[in-house]
């Protein structure tokens, strides 16, 4: 195994392709509506000096921005292409924790110190474009610029929204009503409206959606069959279709084994 960090990043896999659906890149994704625009939110003069503390570093899809178990030294603010976040288990076992857009902020968990271990490791699944800024220059921002620390904030509330979303999810509800609840969230996050109902406007693989909800392969794609037996999804040029979105929700709803 790779000591280096370069070598780690060097190293990293590339989302599994499997049956009909498959991960691929997008052009400009949508930006999910709890997930605030940093230049959006800062005037212009504020955003010049947020990029004088920043470097533009780029990432071919596959290359880890940072990996699990490195020291923190900066966060990544992306402004194009999608960061996949994963956590491997000490017994090898990966579990996808979320994508993230273009306007969306990953590194840490702590912010600002940068001698804490992260917690998980972060993908480019797409060609990637993100500013790189050391912890100790977002925390000096932050003390200088209310916006910057607003955003910062509600990023990381949003995460804490989403890690326990995952938490509940593993821990109350079956595996068809966990792909249920995925979809649904993902259709929130990067659905757009199309003849046939919320298409999710990224491709993924059935191996993919399984390490989202902590199941194997083979269950995820049972349950995705039986939604298309049922009529809520469908696929088309190898994207998933939300038909029936109450239909869903109802399946997400279950709770057991």
């Amino acid at each position: 195994m790779p000591h280096s960090k370069e070598a780690r990043r060097g190293a990293a896999r590339a989302p599994a392709r499997d049956e009909a659906i498959a991960l691929a890149p997008l052009g400009r994704c949508v930006v999910h509506p709890d997930q605030l625009d940093l230049f959006a939110e800062i005037s212009p003069e504020e955003r010049e000096i947020f990029l004088s503390r920043c470097t533009t570093q780029h990432f071919a899809p596959g290359t880890n921005l940072f990996s699990q178990n490195e020291p923190y030294t900066r966060s990544y603010l992306i402004r194009r292409g999608m960061v996949r976040t994963y956590y491997v288990s000490p017994s090898g076992k990966e579990m996808t924790i979320a994508y993230w857009n273009e306007g969306a902020m990953v590194g840490g968990p702590s912010v600002f110190r940068e001698t804490q271990l992260h917690i998980w490791s972060a993908q480019a699944a797409t060609e990637v474009v993100a500013e790189q800024i050391k912890g100790q220059d977002l925390e000096d921002l932050c003390m200088r610029i209310p916006r910057l620390a607003h955003y910062v904030i509600e990023t990381l509330s949003y995460k804490l929204y989403w890690v326990s979303v995952l938490l509940q999810s593993f821990g109350t509800q079956s595996v068809r009503a966990r792909v249920a609840h995925l979809l649904l969230q993902l259709g929130e996050r990067h659905g757009e409206k199309c003849a046939r109902g919320t298409r999710i406007a990224q491709q993924f693989s059935h191996e993919e959606l399984a390490r989202m909800v902590g199941a194997t392969r083979s269950w995820v794609t049972l349950a995705l069959k039986q939604f298309k037996s049922e009529g809520t999804v469908t696929t088309e040029n190898r994207y998933i279709v939300i038909t029936d979105l109450k239909g869903l929700a109802k399946a997400a709803q279950r709770v057991g084994p």
